[in-house]
């Protein structure tokens, strides 16, 4: 069956809470976790939706990137690369100007088709091979619903500390769909006080990393395999079961429009060179 089926309509509970009146209603909440909170974010980037959601941005900014208004520069052997549609600046480009950073790189991709996350991999991929890239570092971050907070710096002495070619911020998010191996590995991995929590940040996140231009180009020549033209678009996942996704993608991971699930499957094959930051300092999630 093809991935050009109709997705499932998203479920009751997401569309109450994407609903104007839910975020209405949450906004004291919000506002006081953010008050009571803002001081022990210590990540340099912030990629929590529990703290973004519903929050203006400037809002956002001006609470978590104070005092650092205007101080920090990119680095010269740093690229801070980022991949939306969006014809306004998103969360993440409005933390940098604030910071003072203006020369980051947007690349946009199309707006006449539906957002998968797999896009990421072509726009970052095709940007490395036209040869703009000319910096040793390449940074990467999420757009709306993260942003920077910090000197953009440290992220090259996070991966120089970690002794790898590709730092990757973590999350206690533990689904691995259909790849039971993969999270066994993945785990095993992790270091072993951390393994024995509950809920424990050692999972892999691809919205924020930082990696060496060279090994990135190598990493995403593979991840290039698993996209197709007719990727599962964002949010189709969701309401999906795992037999439902191989059902519908008998050469999963391939066509499944996730490339945090790409990044996942590939990811043993590419360690040690690929590891994940279990210290949380790249980003909070």
């Amino acid at each position: 069956m093809s991935v050009r089926e109709s997705t499932p309509r998203p479920s009751l509970r997401r569309r109450i809470r994407k609903s104007a009146l839910y975020n209405a209603l949450a906004l004291p909440t919000r506002l006081a976790r953010l008050a009571l909170k803002r001081k022990a974010y210590t990540a340099l980037v912030v990629h929590d939706a529990a703290i973004t959601r519903g929050l203006p941005p400037k809002l956002l900014v001006d609470v978590l990137c104070a005092p650092n208004a205007g101080r920090f520069r990119r680095p010269d052997n740093l690229t801070i690369l980022l991949v939306h549609n969006r014809p306004e600046k998103t969360l993440m480009e409005i933390s940098l100007d604030y910071l003072g950073i203006h020369d980051y790189t947007v690349l946009r991709v199309p707006r006449d088709q539906p957002w998968r996350h797999t896009q990421r991999i072509g726009a970052v991929r095709d940007y490395l091979r036209s040869g703009a890239c000319t910096t040793e570092y390449v940074l990467f971050a999420d757009c709306d619903d993260a942003l920077m907070r910090d000197d953009p710096a440290r992220a090259i002495e996070l991966l120089q500390a970690a002794g790898c070619d590709m730092l990757i911020s973590s999350t206690a998010y533990a689904r691995y769909r259909n790849m039971p191996d993969v999270k066994a590995r993945t785990e095993s991995f992790a270091p072993q006080p951390l393994r024995g929590q509950s809920k424990p940040r050692i999972h892999l996140n691809a919205g924020v990393y930082v990696a060496r231009a060279a090994f990135l180009a190598d990493y995403l020549a593979e991840a290039a395999k698993y996209v197709t033209d007719n990727d599962l678009p964002s949010g189709a996942l969701t309401d999906m079961s795992d037999a439902e996704v191989l059902r519908r993608l008998p050469d999963f991971p391939r066509g499944i429009g996730s490339d945090q699930t790409i990044m996942r499957y590939l990811f043993p094959r590419f360690y040690p060179r690929m590891k994940i930051d279990y210290d949380h300092a790249l980003a909070l999630r």
